[in-house]
């Protein structure tokens, strides 16, 4: 198989995804299937982007979508596994929502909070109002015996928390723009000097396991999404991606 057919088994994968989902006739109108099919969502564009930065041989951006689809991809099992999850995602979103209010007092002056001071008049009322709304929350979240609101510990308790200490961490480390990774990028060693390359030096095959794993992701969230919110007709697609996962595979195999 040659790198064309490798992009194209690629978008068949997003496509047949896309076709999945968008064939359903109905999604019961609660906010757990609503979140569960809107993360599902994301990991088949997020997936699409990544097969775009293939094609364009734009490598660098790869890392940064994959640490989102594994973000994704961890909320959404906990949907599926945990009943209460949803009010753990509403409770971390109202604490944050509640800290950049409580910024704005900090720093009246910041030219990017100007937007968040003028929209809300009365913040001191607002602040008081996300609080009430997040104890509501956080009394549905009780049970949980860990710190929901540390993306570690949601890892964990999604069944995960092996892909945190490795592939989660590596990914981080390259979006924060560690300098190792930075040298990865655009510095190679030739004998004892250093060559500066301005486009990122990567070949594909070097980073081959972020497009195994994105694969290995948005297929697992899909099984999980037809799985928990009763979709029919799984099999129409399942198969056909697997045949495409498993040529990509093949295509990898022989540089490793």
């Amino acid at each position: 198989m040659e790198r064309q057919d490798l992009i194209k088994n690629l978008k068949e994968i997003v496509d047949l995804a896309t076709k999945a989902i968008s064939s359903q006739e109905s999604i019961n109108n609660n906010a757990k299937d609503l979140y569960i099919a809107s993360f599902s969502s994301s990991i088949i564009q997020y997936t699409d982007a990544i097969v775009s930065l293939i094609e364009s041989d734009k490598l660098i951006a790869i890392p940064p979508i994959l640490r989102s689809i594994l973000e994704s991809y961890v909320e959404l099992l906990n949907l599926c596994k945990h009943e209460n999850y949803v009010y753990v995602l509403t409770s971390n979103h109202l604490k944050k929502k509640i800290k950049k209010l409580q910024v704005t007092f900090e720093e009246p002056d910041n030219p990017f909070l100007q937007h968040t001071i003028e929209h809300y008049g009365d913040r001191g009322g607002e602040i008081k109002k996300l609080r009430q709304q997040k104890n509501t929350s956080d009394q549905h979240t009780s049970k949980f015996d860990i710190d929901i609101t540390r993306i570690k510990d949601r890892f964990e308790l999604a069944g995960i928390k092996d892909a945190y200490a490795g592939i989660y961490t590596q990914l981080c480390e390259d979006t924060h723009n560690e300098i190792v990774k930075v040298e990865s990028r655009h510095l190679i060693k030739s004998g004892q000097s250093t060559e500066f390359s301005v486009l990122t030096n990567w070949k594909l095959e070097e980073i081959s396991h972020h497009v195994i794993t994105t694969i290995e992701i948005l297929k697992s969230s899909l099984i999980n999404t037809f799985h928990h919110l009763d979709f029919e007709n799984q099999d129409d697609f399942l198969p056909k991606i697997e045949k495409r996962e498993n040529l990509i595979n093949s295509y990898f195999d022989k540089y490793s």
